[in-house]
């Protein structure tokens, strides 16, 4: 299980307008799930599932693939995992 100190939206996103060669590193970005407005529903990406426990505190996400060397940052701490 991955413990994140906190959540923020400052990852940036893959369709960035305006991104160019000069801002490669800015857009590379798999989130966990993606949201389809044509849809309206969340899309699995890299999480398989998730659920939340009874009192909506904490989030647990099924990731279905090995990870290694993955850099997970927030706000507050930058944690390096390998599963």
């Amino acid at each position: 299980m991955l413990k994140v100190a906190s959540l923020t939206t400052s990852f940036g996103t893959p369709f960035a307008i305006g991104a160019n060669h000069q801002s490669g590193p800015n857009i590379i970005f798999e989130p966990l799930a993606f949201f389809s407005a044509f849809d309206s529903k969340t899309i699995p990406w890299l999480a398989e599932s998730w659920d939340w426990n009874g009192d909506y505190t904490e989030l647990t996400m099924n990731l279905g693939l090995e990870l290694t060397g993955l850099m997970v940052k927030s706000s507050t701490q930058t944690t390096l995992f390998s599963r």
